[in-house]
C-alpha cells in the first residue's frame, strides 16, 4: 500500500494525520461521543472497563493508571473517583489535551501530548492499569503497539483496549436505527448541525434510499446481471463531514490506518491476550431488543 515509504515515514504520516483530525474534532468531541455525553451509555462503557480489570485481578483503588489516546479525558473523572493514586493521559492532539486539562483540576491527573512509540520508552513497568478507547486501529504496527503497552505494565498489570470495531460485516437493523438516532440527536459529525437541519437531512436520506431501492427493483425485474453491485453502490450514502475526511492527498486513510483493510482484533492480536466481542450502541436502551456483537475488547495481563 505504501511500498514507496519506509515504516518510519508511514508512522510519521499517521501521527500527523491523527493530530490534525483530532484537533479538528476537539471542540465538539464530548458532545458527539455518546459514551462521554449520554449517562446511560457512559455507565455501560465504564462498567465494561471496570469488569475487565476486576476479572483480571486489578482494581482502580490506589492504582497507577494510563489512558493511551485519552482525547479529552474520556474517563479521567471516573478513574479518579474510583480511587486511583495517579492518572496519566497521552494523546497526539494538542487541542484534545487542552480540553482535558481544562476539565480536570485534580492534581493526580497528568496529561501529555505524546505518541505511544516515544512515551513507552520512558515509562517501563510503571502502571497497574492501562486502557484505551478507539485507539488500536490507529496504529501502523498493532503488534508492536501492544508490546510497547505491555512494557509499561507492572508485573500483574492489565491493559484493556475498548471500542475496536469489527469490519467486513453488514449492519443489523438495530444498528441502522441506532445510527439514525445518533445523527438525529447530534451524536455524529464534528460540526454541530441544528436539530431542524438534522431532521431534514435524515428524511432526505430516507427518501433517497427508498427511491434507490425502487430503481434497484426495476433493474432486477429487467434481468440485469449486475444488479447486486448496483444496489451496493447506490446505497453507499455518505454521512456528514468528519475529522477522518481530513487526509493527506492519498487514498490511504492515515487516521484509521488499520481500517484500510479488514479489521478484527482476534485476527490481529488474538495471540497476545484475550479478545471479547461485545455490543456497543450509542443508545444502549436498544440493547433490550438486540445485541449485535459489533465491537471487540482486548484484555492483556503482564504475567512477568
Amino acid at each position: 500500500m505504501e511500498k514507496q515509504f519506509s515504516n518510519k515515514e508511514v508512522v510519521d504520516m499517521v501521527h500527523k494525520a491523527n493530530a490534525k483530525a483530532h484537533d479538528y474534532h476537539s471542540e465538539m468531541h464530548d458532545r458527539n461521543v455518546p459514551y462521554i455525553h449520554r449517562p446511560s451509555t457512559r455507565a455501560y462503557y465504564w462498567q465494561l472497563l471496570k469488569d475487565a480489570c476486576n476479572n483480571s485481578g486489578k482494581d482502580f483503588k490506589n492504582a497507577s493508571v494510563l489512558e493511551v489516546g485519552c482525547g479529552t479525558g474520556t474517563f479521567t473523572d471516573l478513574v479518579l473517583l474510583n480511587g486511583a493514586s495517579k492518572f496519566y493521559g497521552i494523546d497526539l492532539s494538542p487541542k484534545m489535551i487542552n480540553v482535558a486539562r481544562l476539565k480536570t483540576k485534580d492534581s493526580r491527573a497528568v496529561y501529555e501530548v505524546a505518541a505511544l512509540e516515544f512515551f513507552a520508552d520512558k515509562h517501563k513497568n510503571e502502571f497497574d492499569i492501562i486502557f484505551s478507547a478507539s485507539f488500536l486501529h490507529h496504529l501502523v504496527d498493532i503488534e508492536q503497539g501492544v508490546q510497547l503497552i505491555k512494557s509499561m505494565l507492572k508485573p500483574g498489570g492489565v491493559y484493556v483496549g475498548l471500542h475496536e470495531p469489527t469490519t467486513s460485516r453488514r449492519f443489523t437493523v438495530i444498528e441502522r436505527v441506532d445510527n439514525d438516532l445518533q445523527y438525529l440527536f447530534g451524536y455524529s459529525g464534528s460540526i454541530y448541525t441544528p436539530l431542524h437541519t438534522r431532521i431534514k437531512n435524515l428524511l432526505k436520506n430516507v427518501v433517497i434510499s427508498i427511491s434507490m431501492r425502487v430503481k434497484a427493483l426495476n433493474f432486477l425485474l429487467d434481468g440485469y446481471i449486475k444488479t447486486k453491485k448496483y444496489i451496493k453502490h447506490k446505497l453507499g450514502i455518505s454521512g456528514s463531514l468528519t475529522g477522518e475526511d481530513i487526509q493527506t492527498e492519498s487514498r490511504v486513510n492515515y487516521v484509521d490506518y488499520q481500517l484500510n483493510n479488514e479489521f478484527s482484533l482476534i485476527k490481529k492480536i488474538g495471540s497476545f491476550g484475550k479478545v471479547v466481542p461485545y455490543c456497543y450502541l450509542g443508545f444502549v436502551e436498544l440493547m433490550k431488543i438486540s445485541k449485535p456483537l459489533n465491537h471487540e475488547m482486548f484484555i492483556m495481563v503482564n504475567k512477568k
